[in-house]
């Protein structure tokens, strides 16, 4: 829950072949070049992680400076958001009871009450 990095490690078989990755961020809302030319069999770090960003990552043959073949792969990455689970005052009793999906509470308090703990 919360993963905001990962490295990514491709390998390939012996050959000529170049790679480039690439992240899809929602949060920056653009393609985020993390390498051209890239190292294979090297971790390569991607960070500032949301939940259904695509690492993306295009191999390219080329022969004599013309492309022969070039192949895009996609990972679509699902991360859980954290959450909230429970929420308890002391003093004070909060209505309705605690739910994730609850938003708004009414928090009855004893009368001269100034200050209430959250847990």
């Amino acid at each position: 829950v919360g993963t905001q990095s990962t490295d990514t490690t491709i390998s390939k078989e012996p050959g000529m072949l170049d790679l480039t990755i690439e992240h899809r961020s929602i949060a920056a809302d653009a393609d985020v070049v993390i390498c051209e030319a890239c190292d294979f069999d090297t971790p390569i770090p991607v960070d500032k992680l949301v939940g259904d960003d695509k690492i993306i990552a295009t191999v390219t043959y080329s022969v004599d400076g013309h492309v022969v073949k070039q192949v895009t792969y996609t990972w679509t990455l699902v991360i859980p958001t954290p959450e909230l689970t429970n929420a308890a005052y002391n003093p004070g009793e909060a209505s309705p009871a605690f739910d994730a999906e609850q938003f708004d509470y009414v928090l009855d308090l004893p009368v001269g009450t100034q200050a209430t703990d959250t847990t």
